[in-house]
């Protein structure tokens, strides 16, 4: 039986039969997800561009966001006024990736009328709100689950533009 890999300094292993699964699926390159899963969680957020015009830049840049940026606060975001006013969207990098892909066929659009049907809680719908009202369009966001509503609503309401409808 082989040695747990530990994912945190809490000690909480990977299940051996994973990691033996990723060594056989991935090979050499099962190293590179380990040392991944290792590593400390990274954190991000999205500047608001219709709200702030950053000349210090908050850390370094998510490359496939043109607004997107690390930091190493954790959590501290609840406590921050410029979050509560809507000045920047805590989300995942990954999520960004989004932004890229409106970009890639900005040319192709004009006045978008753009439907989120699953929409909550609204990191998506602010890159689709940002790119709609550059490009004079209007959002539609909903989600299947009514309890979710609620927040979507009230991260489009933070993020300020008028160009939405949930």
């Amino acid at each position: 039986m082989s040695k747990p890999t530990y994912v945190n300094k809490e000690e909480i292993p990977l299940p051996p039969a994973f990691v033996q699964r990723i060594r056989q699926t991935m090979g050499a390159q099962a190293a590179l997800l380990e040392a991944a899963l290792l590593s400390p969680p990274t954190h991000s957020i999205r500047i608001n561009p219709f709200k702030v015009n950053l000349s210090t830049p908050p850390g370094p840049k998510v490359e496939w966001a043109v607004n997107g940026y690390y930091t190493t606060e954790n959590n501290a975001f609840i406590a921050d006024p410029l979050w509560h006013a809507g000045a920047y969207y805590v989300q995942e990098a990954s999520g960004m990736v989004l932004e890229t892909l409106l970009q890639q066929h900005a040319g192709h659009m004009s006045a978008p009328l753009i439907l989120d049907l699953s929409a909550s809680p609204g990191g998506k719908s602010t890159i689709l709100s940002t790119y709609a009202q550059q490009h004079h369009g209007f959002l539609v966001a909903n989600d299947p689950i009514r309890s979710r509503i609620a927040p979507l609503k009230e991260n489009l309401m933070r993020w300020g533009l008028p160009n939405y409808m949930v």
